[in-house]
């Protein structure tokens, strides 16, 4: 089957990237270092020692025939009759027609591929809306499904991603997504998303981290400017116009920072701590189930009554059992002060707030005024 020639420089050239020419490595560089978007395709690999490579690569008189390949059956590539690889047809699922939502998806299915080809040089040699051919280089490489969680894992839901290779982690595109917007000026709540690694629920616990230390920051501003208003109130030579318009605005400053503070504590109340005492009441019922179930009187419709209640009842679970006690206990301390219980929390789990206080600094401070 003949191949298109741009698809065999790119062919060739992932073969190279992946170190499956040994033996004519140096003639099949020599010919592609004539070629000159195979220089171009090689930087879409990440790899500098490539490129330097293909750069240094150039000699007169080359051997032209080093720059087919063949395919041999469906799938099998041949370069100078050994087997380098094979081509494979991957079929995309069907796309959202809501703009947003596939716009999100076409992101992923791009950057996907970029890993596939930086981590694992596997190229695309053509591609629609509803699938992608890619030669895969022979060598050991995981099977797709795997090759998607990996990538979910080591770059989408990473913090910094695979900088190694270019790739972004939640820090380049999550929080510049963020920064990039204005915040509600209305308060501020969690994301219902779900948390697939530990370095994305970092990342996520980071922003409401700034959010935080932002608010505190206002607030300690805004409680300075009142006690320089009281101090410059109690200057006996202050003009009566002076003192009436410096009064109103220290008393619109006692109300707004009473007003904030009683926002916050609010918020907090009803929803961090109405949760965790939601969680201390389903540990309590799973461990009163556990018992139920392990009376031997039980009945099978009563067991599968009982299975089903703990099922839902693990479903909505969130913290673990020895997280929920800490968290409670810090609650008696901190008299519902979401920036004193942060505080508190920080002092006794100084390692995790470090990993959070260090991603926390990426967030623009700026946007947190409208908080």
């Amino acid at each position: 089957m003949v191949i298109a020639r741009v698809s065999q420089n790119k062919i060739l050239v992932s073969a190279l990237a992946a170190n499956i020419v040994f033996e004519q490595r140096e003639q099949l560089v020599a010919a592609l270092a004539q070629q000159p978007e195979a220089l171009a395709i090689a930087q879409t690999f990440g790899s500098p020692k490539l490129i330097r490579e293909l750069r240094l690569g150039k000699k007169p008189d080359v051997d032209q025939s080093w720059l087919t390949v063949e395919q041999s059956g469906k799938s099998q590539i041949l370069c100078q009759g050994q087997p380098i690889g094979n081509v494979q047809v991957l079929y995309k699922s069907p796309l959202p027609g809501e703009l947003q939502a596939r716009l999100a998806i076409e992101s992923a299915i791009d950057r996907f591929l970029e890993y596939l080809q930086k981590v694992y040089q596997i190229v695309v040699l053509d591609e629609s809306d509803r699938h992608v051919s890619a030669f895969i280089p022979n060598k050991p490489i995981p099977d797709f499904a795997t090759l998607w969680k990996k990538f979910l894992k080591e770059v989408a839901f990473f913090d910094y991603g695979k900088s190694e290779f270019q790739l972004p982690g939640l820090v380049q595109t999550f929080i510049v997504m963020l920064n990039a917007v204005t915040l509600s000026g209305r308060g501020f709540s969690t994301l219902d998303v779900p948390i697939l690694t530990q370095e994305q629920a970092n990342v996520l616990a980071s922003w409401y981290f700034a959010v935080i230390r932002d608010v505190q920051a206002r607030q300690k501003k805004r409680q300075q400017d009142i006690e320089s208003l009281i101090q410059q109130l109690e200057q006996p030579d202050l003009s009566e116009k002076d003192r009436k318009a410096k009064s109103k605005d220290l008393q619109d400053k006692h109300a707004m920072q009473d007003k904030e503070a009683q926002k916050y504590q609010d918020f907090f109340r009803k929803s961090f701590v109405k949760s965790l005492e939601s969680q201390d009441d389903a540990y309590r019922a799973l461990a009163l189930l556990k018992t139920q179930l392990a009376e031997l009187e039980v009945t099978k419709a009563e067991q599968k009554k009982l299975l089903t209640q703990q099922e839902r009842l693990y479903a909505g679970l969130v913290f673990t059992w020895e997280s929920v006690c800490q968290k409670l206990e810090l609650l008696k301390n901190c008299k519902d002060n979401p920036f004193e219980f942060v505080h508190l929390d920080q002092q006794q789990q100084p390692v995790k707030f470090q990993v959070i206080a260090a991603i926390a600094k990426n967030f623009d401070t700026a946007l947190f005024n409208y908080l």
